[in-house]
């Protein structure tokens, strides 16, 4: 969703406020989404290093990322070129959480194993 309402915002017409709103979801629900997954994601004992790190990378990202967006709209006629690193910088993320995923899935202790345990042992406590 936040790559489509990027590229709506930059290469369409279309009304901004169908696009922003669009964003405000997404922006609003996926670092939650990211945060429950940590417990799912990492044993016991790594609960805080594993944290930890999220936060470390969020900060960096808020960071770095706004220096990066200033350079290039200081360097750059218009935004243009802001919005187009943004849908680059969404492609990107794009990639690597399907990558995660599938290798994820070939692990016996990942994420999507878990998930599928519980809800088979769900489902055999049901019975």
């Amino acid at each position: 969703m936040t790559l489509f309402s990027y590229y709506l915002l930059t290469y369409t017409e279309v009304e901004p406020v169908y696009p922003v709103l669009m964003l405000s979801a997404a922006e609003s629900t996926v670092p939650t989404i990211l945060m429950a997954l940590i417990p799912m994601s990492t044993e016991r004992e790594l609960y805080g290093r594993a944290f930890g790190i999220a936060e470390v990378f969020d900060a960096f990202g808020s960071i770095f990322g706004n220096v990066l967006i200033g350079y290039i709209r200081q360097n750059s006629p218009d935004y243009m070129r802001c919005m187009e690193a943004i849908i680059y910088l969404n492609i990107l993320c794009i990639g690597l959480t399907v990558l995660l995923i599938s290798r994820d899935a070939g692990m016996d202790s990942g994420v999507l194993n878990k998930v599928r345990w519980s809800k088979e042992r769900s489902d055999e406590l049901k019975k």
